[in-house]
């Protein structure tokens, strides 16, 4: 955790710490990262005790990196991150960010990713559409075509999509918060009025995208416990595929982050799906992984009796386009009849929010039926292509 420092001393981090052998201060340069009096003062602990509210067999590795007014420079913000990678750290927690982006900074995020530790940063807290570095590192923008469509290296390219999990809060009804940054963000967690430690052996109430990054970590350390031996590198598309969308085309701010959020973390499922990096490396052995992967034109027969129909539960809908061409994307209507949605590049991922029921049709550049989703419930995953 790379922070202002923790109170290490708070009964409630108890037999949650790393070794002290292990700690650092990149600001005092010792060996005690503790908070500090400041406007700050109390983040880094708040981060902590989230981190093991959601997995509390997790241990702690503190390193101080900002004062108690938050500040700090970004040799010390690369020698915090140096130094977790080299005592072992599996998941790296970045509650902070500045503007733009910093090349000293992306060269040891790669570092990290050739290890293959996984990050975590907070989009920031001006309400703005922005998003802070180093969490706009392997933003969603990166992707982006002119006709707004996303490239698949957003989960295919391990060099880029697998290493900076951008974190944005939502409130406790799943809505953006008036704070969170927003814009193309990979995940949304809980990050407002949400309880954790506080210094002084306090628990207080905090809001902010820190503490939404601080449960999406906390997620990752659960994986990881779950199983040992995979990086967790390779979690980091499941992470944005099992996410939970509630807003529908119609919301507030639905064209600038609703439409490009991956949706709001949901740990349950999270925690079901297999890796989806090592799944696409894999993909001819790995069809089981979700519901509907796989195109199966066998179900072009049903066409003539399919139709959506009402429903009030909002789904998602995600199509990789893994094919030399371009592909039509169709909704059945009330009549069963094909009402155009998209029309899908090569090599692109498409995605949308519809309706539990609604049915969807997959066709090739000539129209003919490739195949058919029908009730894809929170989440229909496909993927087009010659296997």
């Amino acid at each position: 955790m790379i922070d202002t420092g923790v109170d290490y001393d708070h009964p409630g981090l108890e037999g949650h710490m790393a070794p002290a052998v292990k700690w650092k201060d990149f600001v005092d340069y010792d060996v005690f990262p503790q908070e500090e009096a400041g406007t700050f003062k109390g983040h880094g602990t708040a981060v902590a005790g989230l981190i093991i509210q959601v997995a509390p067999k997790a241990k702690i590795l503190p390193i101080r990196v900002l004062n108690g007014e938050g500040q700090g420079d970004l040799v010390g913000v690369i020698q915090g991150i140096d130094h977790a990678i080299m005592m072992g750290a599996d998941i790296i927690n970045l509650s902070l960010g500045a503007e733009g982006t910093i090349d000293a900074l992306e060269r040891m995020i790669s570092y990290a990713r050739e290890k293959g530790i996984p990050m975590v940063a907070s989009v920031g807290n001006r309400g703005e559409e922005a998003i802070s570095h180093p969490a706009n590192w392997d933003s969603f923008l990166n992707y982006l075509d002119n006709q707004g469509q996303i490239s698949s290296d957003l989960l295919l390219n391990r060099d880029r999509a697998t290493v900076v999990t951008a974190v944005s809060s939502v409130n406790s009804l799943g809505e953006k918060s008036g704070f969170s940054n927003y814009g193309p963000v990979h995940i949304a967690a809980p990050g407002e009025g949400v309880l954790t430690l506080y210094p002084d052996d306090q628990i207080v109430s905090v809001s902010g995208t820190s503490f939404s990054a601080a449960i999406v970590s906390g997620t990752y350390a659960l994986a990881k416990a779950q199983n040992p031996k995979l990086q967790l590198s390779a979690y980091a598309a499941s992470l944005i595929v099992s996410s939970k969308a509630s807003w529908t085309p119609d919301d507030a701010h639905y064209e600038s982050y609703y439409k490009w959020l991956g949706g709001v973390l949901d740990v349950k499922q999270f925690l079901q799906v297999t890796p989806l990096t090592h799944f696409f490396l894999n993909y001819l052995d790995s069809f089981s992984v979700i519901p509907n992967i796989g195109l199966d034109p066998a179900t072009c027969d049903l066409e003539g009796s399919l139709r959506s129909e009402l429903s009030q539960e909002t789904t998602r809908v995600l199509i990789n386009n893994m094919s030399d061409a371009a592909h039509k994307v169709y909704r059945l209507n009330e009549l069963g009849e094909r009402e155009l949605v998209t029309e899908i590049s090569a090599q692109r991922i498409w995605r949308s929010v519809g309706h539990s029921k609604d049915t969807w049709l997959i066709a090739n550049e000539a129209g003919e039926c490739q195949g058919i989703i029908t009730n894809p419930l929170l989440l229909s995953f496909v993927v087009i292509g010659n296997f």
